[in-house]
């Protein structure tokens, strides 16, 4: 709005985003199944790597470098999904971070982060358990959103 006030060019592109009623908007074909869609907002990959995503030890994996080392700290995964429209939000959310991970896992295992990819991968396995998350419905989603993307 205040582009426009002072004249300026804009120019409204699409939102497309990936959400939760994933199975729906892949039969409309709407949102990220738009054959009009050319990039899509995965969801908030930050709160996975500080929050959602866990060390053995306990943190965040997004201190993994600075904390890792450090006893005495539980496990402290945020709280579980209230609803079950907020865990098949995780589910979709830990969808993308599986298949990310999948992607590069060849590459991090022959690399110097080889033990954060190590690390990353219990993390997505703890998140799934502890959320009680349904590995088929991951599975499903991971798999229709690589059919998109072609990978």
């Amino acid at each position: 709005m205040q582009l426009r006030a002072l004249n300026l060019r804009v120019k409204e592109v699409p939102q497309y985003h990936a959400n939760n009623l994933w199975e729906e908007d892949k039969r409309k074909e709407i949102n990220v199944f738009s054959p009009d869609c050319s990039w899509f907002h995965v969801g908030s990959l930050s709160s996975g790597i500080n929050g959602n995503l866990v060390h053995d030890n306990g943190w965040p994996l997004a201190y993994y470098h600075t904390k890792a080392k450090e006893e005495g700290k539980p496990i402290d995964i945020p709280n579980r999904p209230g609803n079950i429209h907020e865990k098949r939000e995780y589910q979709r959310r830990l969808a993308f971070y599986r298949m990310a991970y999948e992607i590069f896992q060849n590459r991090i295992e022959r690399s110097s982060i080889a033990d954060f990819g190590e690390a990353y991968g219990r993390s997505l396995t703890r998140m799934t358990k502890h959320y009680n998350l349904d590995t088929g419905e991951i599975e499903a989603q991971k798999n229709a959103y690589r059919s998109i993307l072609n990978i």
